[in-house]
């Protein structure tokens, strides 16, 4: 039965009543740039389609062979990332049905036993031959996850980790004398150390450097130096960073961009910024779907920025930008661990992990650790901040900037905060994950960690 003029009038006004002011505004702005973005790509899609043609006309087969090669790699790349993401879904999947029945069962029984048992669940349902074919769906993304491993996987990742750059870097300096005592670097340095290791690494203008050492070749984000120099290449590419950011999407690109829109004239520290931002969007963006809000993704995106930033250029500038809590700890000095610990807020939680990283499973580790961060607004009255991102674009030179309410909230711990589900997961770090375990209780953690290591003969140092 067809609907009354009048019902279809109130109900496609009913519905904005659900929505504050500021919320219609940002869904407005959002419908403008996607509108502005299709008309941009329909654009762009008929350019091409010209191009084509015009080549086709002329006779210029090989221009138009080798534009369908690039778009052969584009598609190919694009199956390999749909290829991790299902994998990763596979296993966070699987994860979540062995969270689900490790509460709650019989005696010695393990987790992954437990699952097994289970009528109807996804394991119990598999044959090993089943197992082994889901397996091999994907040759080029195999999966990491054991069927036989228990909840907390204990068991380390089978690719070698990324070493941190604050360990290669103090290593360089640090003579073997100093090694035992596990004292943090003062700014001078830490500065030093680093200036000390841009020595030593080559100058990459191909941005190789920033690429292999945070595995950004592989999947997900799949980046090569062709593909890094087309992204900056893009017009309005902070502003585009943004948009991505607020709509939880992927940076899109094609291989034809340089033909479509003019090459850039950018100089060096122009092009490595807009690489470095790239990368910190790509190691960001895997891991978005569990942060709670666009304040926490916000804080957490400027803060891994500006610590590549100061990475990359270590300068007394670019060190004072930096939060206070990400200067390193003495066990991130002098202990061999993987370069996702040195991004973590806490910093109890960089000295205990640093110390042993190799007890967790980053895969199992990472996601309730983001679930359950948040900025804690309420406790500090600033409840009007909750639908804010934090991040916009400098009106002078069109480059992202801290908007000037988080520069406070993002220099103190207080302000942060872990809910309490994280501990049910992992006891032994919830003391690491709160304001009180601030810089001022690293020492007295450290000493803890060194009598029980010590006795366990597990403290990796790179002596």
């Amino acid at each position: 039965m067809p609907q009354s003029p009048d019902y279809t009038a109130s109900s496609k006004t009913n519905w904005k009543r659900r929505f504050t002011t500021e919320q219609l505004e940002r869904k407005r702005l959002s419908d403008r740039l996607n509108q502005r973005r299709s008309r941009r790509e329909s654009k762009d899609y008929i350019a091409e389609l010209e191009k084509k043609l015009q080549s086709l006309t002329y006779g210029n087969y090989e221009t138009l062979v080798n534009d369908l090669m690039r778009e052969n790699d584009i598609l190919k790349a694009s199956l390999r990332q749909c290829r991790a993401r299902m994998h990763k879904i596979l296993r966070h999947a699987t994860n979540e049905c062995l969270n689900e029945s490790n509460t709650g069962h019989a005696g010695g029984e393990t987790s992954g036993q437990h699952m097994r048992s289970l009528p109807g669940s996804p394991v119990s349902l598999m044959t090993h031959g089943e197992k082994a074919s889901v397996e091999g769906l994907f040759p080029e993304a195999p999966c990491s996850f054991d069927f036989n491993s228990n909840v907390h996987g204990s068991s380390p990742k089978p690719d070698t980790p990324t070493v941190s750059i604050i360990f290669e870097a103090a290593r360089l300096m640090l003579p073997p004398s100093l090694r035992p005592q596990l004292s943090p670097l003062t700014r001078e340095e830490w500065m030093q150390s680093l200036l000390s290791w841009g020595m030593f690494r080559p100058n990459n203008p191909d941005y190789s450097f920033l690429i292999s050492h945070f595995d950004l070749e592989k999947e997900p984000a799949c980046l090569s130096t062709e593909t890094i120099e087309n992204i900056i290449q893009m017009p309005n590419y902070d502003g585009h960073i943004l948009d991505c950011l607020l709509q939880e999407n992927d940076i899109h690109y094609t291989l034809s961009t340089p033909l479509v829109y003019p090459t850039i004239t950018i100089d060096a520290a122009e092009r490595q910024r807009r690489a470095i931002i790239l990368c910190v969007f790509k190691l960001i963006y895997p891991w978005q779907r569990y942060y709670k809000s666009l304040v926490e993704v916000g804080l957490v995106f400027w803060s891994m920025y500006k610590y590549f930033m100061f990475l990359i250029f270590p300068t007394e500038s670019n060190l004072d930008e930096l939060p206070a809590w990400l200067i390193p700890t003495p066990s991130q000095v002098v202990c061999k661990h993987p370069g996702f610990v040195d991004f973590l807020v806490w910093p109890t939680l960089r000295e205990r992990l640093s110390l042993t990283w190799t007890h967790y499973n980053e895969d199992q580790l990472i996601p309730p650790l983001i679930e359950n961060f948040e900025v804690d607004l309420e406790a500090h009255h600033a409840l009007y901040l909750t639908d804010v991102f934090p991040l916009s674009l400098d009106p002078k030179n069109q480059t992202i900037q801290l908007n000037r309410p988080f520069g406070t909230i993002l220099q103190n711990l207080e302000w942060f905060k872990t809910r309490p589900e994280f501990g049910q997961l992992f006891p032994e770090l919830m003391p690491c994950v709160n304001p009180s375990s601030s810089t001022s209780h690293v020492s007295s953690e450290l000493n803890h960690l060194n009598l029980d290591l010590a006795n366990t003969g597990t403290l990796s140092t790179h002596g």
